[in-house]
């Protein structure tokens, strides 16, 4: 699936590069309530790895195979958006609910929706094994 692997490798790259220039301004400390900023977004060492993780997840996802490309633009989409609304109903008690502010919680539910509309475009795809790619036909059953 040319979509899901380009969000996966796109938005992988995005936050790896996120979470390791996140290192670079908060180091390896162990704490996980400092809040230093990178681009707009509260980081932490913790924040750090996990975008690391996530980053790294996406791009092996998608360099492995469509469907596991496919597999993971979803769960993406699920955690992302789980993640924003989350952040949008602890909003009201200052982002007691999920540690995030605003700028965080926009940029979930921006990669949130980015994800599902490429699932749902890629959910009338069918994939041709034997090329590697998707094609447009619609699934036989």
């Amino acid at each position: 699936m040319r979509s899901t692997s380009t969000f996966s490798h796109v938005a992988g790259g995005v936050l790896v590069v996120h979470g390791t220039l996140g290192f670079a301004i908060t180091g390896l400390a162990t704490v996980p309530e400092a809040q230093d900023r990178l681009l707009g977004i509260g980081i932490s060492p913790l924040v750090n790895a996990i975008h690391v993780g996530i980053g790294l997840a996406l791009i092996t996802a998608a360099a492995l195979s469509p469907a596991s490309g496919r597999t993971a633009t979803l769960v993406a989409a699920v955690a992302l958006g789980t993640l924003g609304l989350l952040g949008l109903a602890g909003s009201a008690s200052n982002g007691a609910l999920t540690g995030t502010d605003g700028t965080t919680t926009a940029g979930h539910l921006v990669l949130a929706a980015w994800a599902t509309v490429t699932t749902i475009r890629a959910a009338g795809q069918r994939c041709d094994p034997s090329e590697g790619r998707a094609t447009t036909k619609a699934v036989q059953r």
